[in-house]
């Protein structure tokens, strides 16, 4: 069997594939010992990231770079007739219109062609989508900022919630690609919301998720930030949304990676997911009846109020193929659950529910395939508005 040395991360050996019959001989036009002479790179700033590689014959080689959707993104060396020995390439994080690459992952593929052979060095499904732990997650909250060390480059999602049950309040990253080592992440201390600040809470729960990347992949780095401490006791003006990842536009037709065998479907697998497509949702929450409501304080519950999950319509329409359930909180304690959710969604919440005095009503939608999202709103029961229910 042939086998490449696919070595860029350090990995195993990973099989090549061979288009065709088995040459004369045994000798194919084989590409082996691929190394990157960097894992991750900032093209905004001048940089490039190179490879090593090996050919075993001398053969006509094409390199080409790929985005995380499969698209094409640069040739960077076309049909090239090169002698059998060590080579090395290059590539400036650029497209070939000259645009410069958003952050993400882009893997390498190479194609060797010799005697009407071609051997095909394309290590992403045999190495990529394994599932890995990332370590020291912490908040801190003087500096805003949330800490993790990660074991291999990843593409990964954190999300930020409440121990015990509670509800996930906030998506601070939705897969986006990051290098192996200790990473920070900006955060304010506030749910999606910006109803509840949690950063502080002895509950708080931060959930990282990371598959690790192929062996053939690098990391377009984000641009270098000074980052500021967070304000935590108020809403910030310039207060970051969800960060997910970014692509490059191309005409429809645009040339994909040619892919090995597909894999057995397997819920709640995010590799597996369409990259366009996969991402937590963005939740609204509305009090029907009060859009007129001026200010900014807590909506009174005298009678019962009916609040909606409020979505645009790509969202809903996304949401709804994938089938979800639907959660609802008091003040960060399980209160109802629709395990078999609709849309247009709507859920009356009774005075005797509560105890007089302000709370957070908390909605999160908890997709059959491992999408959630969370909105909350605060509430104000006032004296003598009904009896709170037994046990609340």
């Amino acid at each position: 069997m042939l086998v490449l040395l696919a070595m860029a991360f350090g990995a195993a050996a990973s099989p090549a594939t061979v288009a065709g019959k088995s040459p004369v001989g045994d000798v194919l036009p084989a590409v082996s010992d691929v190394v990157a002479e960097r894992l991750s790179f900032r093209p905004q700033s001048g940089e490039k990231v190179s490879w090593r590689y090996r050919t075993a014959v001398a053969s006509t080689v094409t390199a080409s770079i790929f985005d995380g959707r499969d698209l094409l993104v640069r040739v960077v060396l076309k049909g090239q007739d090169l002698p059998a020995g060590d080579h090395r390439l290059a590539w400036d994080g650029r497209d070939d219109d000259g645009r410069v690459a958003p952050p993400g992952y882009y893997v390498l593929t190479i194609e060797s062609q010799a005697g009407g052979k071609t051997v095909r060095y394309d290590p992403t499904e045999a190495t990529g989508g394994e599932l890995t732990q990332a370590s020291a997650a912490r908040y801190d909250t003087g500096r805003g900022l949330v800490n993790y060390a990660l074991q291999k480059p990843s593409l990964l999602r954190i999300h930020l919630g409440l121990k015990d049950d509670g509800p996930l309040l906030r998506t601070l990253v939705d897969w986006v690609a990051r290098s192996a080592g200790e990473h920070t992440e900006s955060w304010d201390g506030w749910d999606a919301s910006h109803v509840i600040r949690f950063g502080d809470s002895p509950k708080l729960d931060i959930q990282v998720w990371a598959y690790a990347l192929p062996v053939n992949a690098v990391i377009v780095d984000p641009p270098a930030t000074t980052l500021l401490p967070a304000v935590l006791k108020s809403r910030p003006a310039d207060s970051p949304t969800v960060t997910r990842p970014e692509f490059l536009e191309f005409p429809r037709g645009r040339p994909t990676r040619p892919k090995g065998a597909a894999r057995a479907h397997e819920m709640y697998n995010h590799w597996q997911h369409d990259r366009t497509r996969c991402h937590n949702p963005i939740v609204g929450l509305k009090a029907v009846g009060t859009e007129s409501r001026g200010g900014s304080g807590p909506l009174t519950v005298a009678a019962p109020l009916p609040l909606r999950l409020d979505l645009t319509p790509e969202e809903a329409s996304s949401l709804q193929d994938e089938r979800f359930e639907a959660v609802i909180y008091v003040d960060g304690i399980f209160e109802f659950e629709e395990e078999q959710g609709y849309l247009p969604f709507t859920w009356s919440l009774k005075p005797e529910m509560l105890t007089p005095g302000e709370h957070v009503i908390t909605f999160m939608v908890r997709g059959y395939e491992g999408h959630f999202g969370s909105s909350s709103i605060r509430v104000l029961r006032p004296k003598g508005a009904g009896t709170p229910a037994i046990g609340r």
